[in-house]
């Protein structure tokens, strides 16, 4: 039923020229929600000479079964996006698991046949906000003890961030996307402790 489903949605497609996203998310879909409901067929139909030759249904049933066992059980997909493939069309369905997100990736050709296949947990960016507490004064308010030891050294980087990279405002994800090189003086601190020991 799905593998007829899909060959309608790009035959479609073929001879009425509609909106191409719409019907290639709309199969794409399909395929997956069978795949991930235990039906890998629809899928293994559709995969190119070189998929054929990488994976089975059975060894999609493997991949899938693995992945569930993490994730837990799939309860729907929940957004799709269609980024830039580099001479193929790609899908990335957003699916929804008990235990998670899970990013399911579809590249297909241009002979509209699948090219290439990926499950993976999605990648969560949240943004942080330190709580009130965290600030330069409360670091200096009161004297911190480490046990009994007298060989503890705290000390603050006020200009740095988290990555000890130089830099002004709240720290944000965006951070991990610019190039820089741990500030000289922290290095030169380690260094000077470690020497000292």
């Amino acid at each position: 039923m799905t593998q007829t489903l899909v060959a309608v949605l790009f035959a479609l497609a073929a001879a009425l020229q509609p909106d191409v996203d719409t019907l290639l998310t709309a199969g794409t879909r399909a395929l997956v929600e069978a795949m991930l409901s235990g039906r890998p067929g629809p899928m293994v139909a559709t995969f190119d000479d070189e998929m054929k030759a990488a994976a089975s249904a059975a060894q999609l049933t493997q991949a899938v079964t693995a992945m569930t066992a993490q994730a837990g059980a799939f309860r729907g997909v929940t957004d799709t996006r269609l980024p830039e493939g580099n001479g193929v069309r790609v899908v990335v369905l957003a699916c929804d698991f008990a235990n998670g997100p899970v990013d399911v990736t579809v590249a297909w050709n241009g002979q509209a046949r699948v090219a290439g296949l990926d499950m993976r947990p999605a990648t969560v960016v949240t943004e942080y906000t330190p709580p009130d507490h965290v600030t330069y004064a409360r670091f200096t308010a009161a004297p911190v003890t480490v046990g009994t030891r007298a060989d503890v050294q705290f000390t603050s980087y006020p200009a740095l961030n988290h990555l000890f990279i130089a830099g002004t405002g709240p720290s944000t994800p965006a951070e991990y996307q610019t190039e820089g090189h741990g500030d000289a003086a922290v290095v030169g601190d380690i260094a000077a402790w470690v020497l000292a020991r």
